[in-house]
């Protein structure tokens, strides 16, 4: 946990919390003093995973090499999740649909993140997507202004997501 330009107080890292849910047909009329596995069908099990997902900021290189190390990491996992958003975004049919077969290479494997998120980017998957800013506090217009290039870059972030 270090200071940053944004928070006095920051992990510098993103936050994953994956919860995997299993569920398994029962078969109809199947009670008593069986065991309770007795009564599931084979091969019927509907797996479902939720992941909630805090990104890092990404922020402008800090002075220490510590803390541009940990950016240069953050920052390149932001950018290949960007890139892979774009490009599904780009590979959509003009029927919404994602055009599987036009050879483009995703890559996913290019940070741990993407990696993560492969299934749900790539799947049959409901995402939500939710982008913050930072509104600059009333004052100066350097205050307001220092956040201007973050702001754009996350809204086209969100465009391109929103658009895949």
């Amino acid at each position: 946990t270090a200071s940053t330009q944004f928070n006095a107080r920051s992990s510098r890292s993103h936050a994953v919390v994956q919860i995997v849910v299993e569920s398994r047909e029962r078969i109809p009329g199947n009670t008593g003093g069986e065991s309770k596995r007795s009564g599931m069908l084979p091969g019927g099990v509907r797996v479902s995973t939720l992941s909630l997902i805090d990104l890092a900021g990404s922020e402008k290189a800090a002075e220490s090499k510590e803390r541009r190390t940990e950016g240069s990491h953050i920052n390149k996992s932001l950018l290949t999740l960007g890139t892979v958003i774009s490009k599904l975004s780009d590979s959509k049919d003009k029927e919404g649909k994602s055009a599987d077969k036009d050879g483009k290479h995703l890559p996913y494997r290019d940070s741990k993140l993407t990696r993560l998120l492969q299934g749900a980017l790539s799947g049959n998957s409901l995402v939500s997507i939710l982008c913050t800013i930072q509104i600059g506090s009333a004052g100066t217009a350097a205050t307001s202004n220092s956040h201007t290039a973050e702001t754009i870059n996350t809204l086209k972030f969100a465009s391109r997501a929103k658009n895949n």
